[in-house]
């Protein structure tokens, strides 16, 4: 009996051991179905919670984007870049920048929804960038004197293709400094650079103001200091006794009936020495030179021309002056300007000879 318990004992444990641990597996498959059950429907309740992306808040605007804005800025890089080298022919990296433009153009029409309008769109800024970009290539300087020919190496190169000797560094600064004074301006340029607008002016004012001292006064003399800003020219023969000797100095009276005297801005006189370098320089050549003068004497005879109009103007009628700004007379409103431009010696013609004699030295076609 002793043993017998023990071992009934024994195996009642064993049995009862084995119906728990078949209830626990059957308990631990009841909890794994239930959790994957859970997981399921945690998973599909997260899924339906999550809210879905919206596309459309998620989109980056096309003026935000850096593509468009890279694109950009290496197309205008490319362009200022072609302004500024004036000394190499670098036109035809506008042919990227225009690439380049219109490549940012489409992206950018590409949030355009009409398929027509974004087209039309798309064609008219590229069209347009392509003619502003031409007009800029047509007036950029080419193969001339702001081409690659203005090194010195390339130039005698060039020189020496032709036979012709070659020129010195001083020689070539000197050709550049006459050429940066007359290329690249118009008629309207050169004559503000010689100051004729002013020059114009202040006669014309100056006249005007002594002509009415005369008729309110009775003198038959008139302060002109208040106008001398430069230089003075002074005609004896227009002046008619007008322009003397006064101890060693020359004193000069105005007269209403006779101005000999015409004063010249000292933009003018600068300009004029600038000429008179040019022309008794030693590094230049005679061709240039020559060219040159024919630019100072277009100057001079314009200069003598208007002394001359104000001269015969006032001699025939002082109303030319009196009413000078009188819109109200036809007869006399700016009258004055229209006799002394009807003889005006075009200067760009004489530009035009100065470049043309310096391509020449040059080699430059």
């Amino acid at each position: 009996m002793g043993y017998t318990c023990p071992q009934l004992m024994a195996g009642g444990n064993s049995h009862q051991r084995g119906v728990e641990r078949a209830a626990q597996k059957r308990r631990a498959e009841r909890v794994s179905v239930a959790v994957d059950k859970t997981s399921s429907a945690m998973g599909q309740s997260s899924a339906i919670l999550k809210p879905e992306p919206n596309k459309e808040l998620d989109k980056t605007p096309w003026y935000e984007r850096g593509l468009f804005w890279g694109l950009v800025s290496i197309s205008v890089a490319v362009v200022l870049a072609v302004i500024a080298a004036t000394w190499r022919d670098l036109r035809w990296l506008l042919l990227l920048a225009w690439s380049l433009a219109i490549t940012s153009t489409w992206l950018a029409c590409r949030e355009i929804s009409k398929a027509h309008i974004r087209w039309i769109v798309f064609g008219g800024v590229s069209l347009f960038c392509g003619l502003v970009l031409l007009l800029l290539a047509m007036k950029a300087p080419s193969g001339d004197l702001n081409g690659i020919q203005r090194d010195l190496d390339q130039i005698n190169r060039r020189l020496s293709e032709l036979g012709r000797p070659k020129i010195s560094d001083a020689q070539l600064e000197a050709i550049k400094e006459v050429e940066q004074f007359v290329v690249g301006k118009d008629e309207v340029g050169l004559r503000r650079e010689f100051a004729y607008p002013l020059m114009q002016s202040l006669n014309i004012e100056m006249v005007r103001d002594c002509l009415i001292y005369f008729k309110r006064t009775g003198s038959r003399s008139c302060n002109y200091s208040p106008y001398f800003t430069g230089e003075v020219l002074m005609d004896k023969e227009l002046g008619r006794g007008a322009v003397g000797l006064y101890g060693g100095a020359i004193v000069y009276s105005l007269n209403p009936e006779h101005i000999g005297i015409l004063m010249l801005p000292k933009e003018y006189v600068e300009r004029k020495k600038v000429l008179k370098r040019f022309e008794t320089s030693t590094q230049l050549p005679t061709s240039i030179i020559d060219a040159v003068q024919e630019l100072d004497q277009a100057t001079e005879e314009n200069t003598n021309n208007l002394l001359r109009v104000l001269h015969d103007a006032a001699n025939e009628n002082a109303d030319y002056f009196l009413h000078y700004d009188d819109f109200a007379s036809p007869s006399y409103f700016h009258q004055v300007d229209s006799l002394w431009l009807s003889s005006f010696v075009q200067l760009r013609p004489k530009a035009d000879k100065i470049k043309n004699a310096i391509r020449q030295f040059l080699g430059v076609k």
